[in-house]
């Protein structure tokens, strides 16, 4: 992938008409990474990297070895310094992010802690209120207890009082 996006880096047009190639254009583009032609055609000029050979009226243009390596030498250069800083950049971006990320949980944990300790308040006084009135509803129950007890008591004397007194008159 990398030897793609250098060739497509360094011959922009060539690539532009590859169907696979222009993927690389899209991005270089978004990045804004693109080589500019013209400024690298400039520069080979104000470098005096051509020599100009007359024959008559005609003339021609001659490069030598190393300045027909030049450019293409300048353009790895600054290919490969660009993505060193890239990848310098992505690091930075994936450390913040993990800064981030662990901002994030820290704060989703906080606000966990204070929900659940808001929740767990509320459902302890919520028991608390239960209680008073389980506590009110066996209140009642021993009092009624008492009342039937008492009743019932009533009850096993007045039935005693009828048997004595049934037995002293002798109708029993």
């Amino acid at each position: 992938m990398g030897m793609c996006r250098l060739w497509a880096w360094l011959y922009p047009v060539q690539a532009a008409r590859q169907k696979y190639l222009s993927v690389y254009l899209k991005f270089m583009k978004a990045t804004g990474r693109m080589p500019a032609v013209a400024k690298e055609k400039a520069a080979m000029e104000l470098k005096g990297a051509r020599k100009l050979t007359g024959s008559g009226n005609s003339s021609t243009v001659s490069l030598t070895a190393p300045e027909k390596i030049q450019p293409l030498a300048d353009k790895i250069k600054e290919y490969i310094i660009d993505h060193d800083q890239d990848d310098g950049a992505q690091e930075v971006v994936k450390r913040d992010m993990i800064t981030s990320f662990r901002e994030q949980r820290e704060a989703s944990e906080k606000s966990f802690r204070v929900q659940r300790k808001e929740i767990l308040q509320t459902v302890n006084e919520e028991m608390q209120t239960v209680q008073a009135g389980m506590q009110k509803v066996q209140e009642e129950v021993q009092s009624m207890q008492q009342r039937f007890d008492d009743v019932h008591l009533k009850l096993d004397e007045t039935i005693l009082l009828v048997r004595v007194l049934a037995l002293e008159s002798g109708h029993y």
